[in-house]
């Protein structure tokens, strides 16, 4: 089994942060405090970034033939290419992070409640990208760059794309409503919708309700391949006593959420708490989350 490098390297990073937890009060009086420490920890994650951006690029079908001005062979730029080709097949930058684990003491949702890859497609369009230019280019003229603010951020950022690599699921057990899903971090933790049973097309389902939590979920709770198969298997013996004890034994996993592994469906509830209007704008907006757009419409 090949080792996960990119998760080793986050979690190497992730330490480092925290050991500069136990100097700095990461508070929200304190987002501005700068230092050299915190620079290298910025250019390292950026550096993670630019890597993982460019393999999740390749694994996605991005173009690798791109040429210069000179017609010679380029690698892909990490922001304006790899996050954009990203975004444009997983809404990446929909995804919230929450910076609120117990080495953190952010209060002001601003700090606490974070966007880490929204518009991360643009050049320098997110702070904690024109942040790392600042510093990479002219340290000693923009140290001050070099915040906590932007540590948080470019590490939620490094830990979201983390999550979209890694290829295993997270095993939660008999519970198919878990309270929450172990994200894997000591910083960070995200969100997840709950899946109901496969539809025709072996989609995952999800209410029409739940779409704007399902945008920002990062997570999709659903049944086991075993435990499907099991069940699959006891209903086909024609069993009774062997399903239904499948059933109650049935383990659940979370994986990340792709645009492209969900349908959503209408509840009776869901039709009468919403008006006509909302549905169609919902289901609209559901169907523009599905679709993969062009390249000259991601902007």
């Amino acid at each position: 089994m090949q080792v996960n490098l990119f998760w080793k390297a986050y979690k190497n990073l992730e330490k480092d942060v925290l050991d500069v937890t136990n100097y700095i009060h990461f508070t929200d009086c304190h987002k501005d405090v700068y230092s050299l420490r915190i620079a290298e920890l910025i250019v390292r994650a950026a550096i993670e970034i630019e890597s993982i951006s460019k393999e999740l690029y390749e694994q996605l079908d991005g173009d690798m033939h791109l040429k210069d001005v000179d017609g010679n062979k380029r690698e892909p730029f990490f922001d304006t290419e790899c996050l954009k080709h990203i975004d444009k097949h997983w809404k990446l930058s929909k995804k919230k992070v929450y910076a609120i684990s117990h080495h953190l003491f952010f209060l002001k949702d601003e700090n606490r409640i974070l966007r880490p890859l929204r518009e991360a497609h643009k050049r320098k369009g997110v702070n904690w990208n024109r942040a790392y230019q600042a510093i990479k280019h002219n340290r000693s003229k923009e140290i001050k760059e070099a915040s906590i603010k932007h540590l948080i951020r470019i590490m939620a950022a490094l830990f979201l794309l983390n999550i979209y690599y890694k290829t295993e699921s997270v095993f939660l057990g008999r519970s198919d409503n878990p309270h929450y899903v172990p994200s894997g971090s000591e910083l960070f933790s995200v969100d997840f919708v709950r899946a109901y049973p496969l539809d025709d097309n072996g989609n995952l389902s999800v209410l029409m309700s739940e779409f704007e939590n399902a945008e920002a979920a990062v997570y999709i709770t659903k049944i086991t391949e075993e435990s499907k198969q099991h069940l699959h298997n006891t209903k086909d013996n024609h069993n009774q006593f062997k399903h239904i004890r499948a059933l109650q034994e049935r383990e659940y996993e979370a994986v990340a959420i792709k645009p492209d592994m969900i349908t959503f469906h209408k509840s009776k509830k869901c039709i009468d708490d919403y008006t006509e209007e909302r549905l169609i704008l919902l289901e609209e907006r559901a169907n523009n989350w599905k679709t993969i757009k062009s390249n000259s419409e991601t902007g």
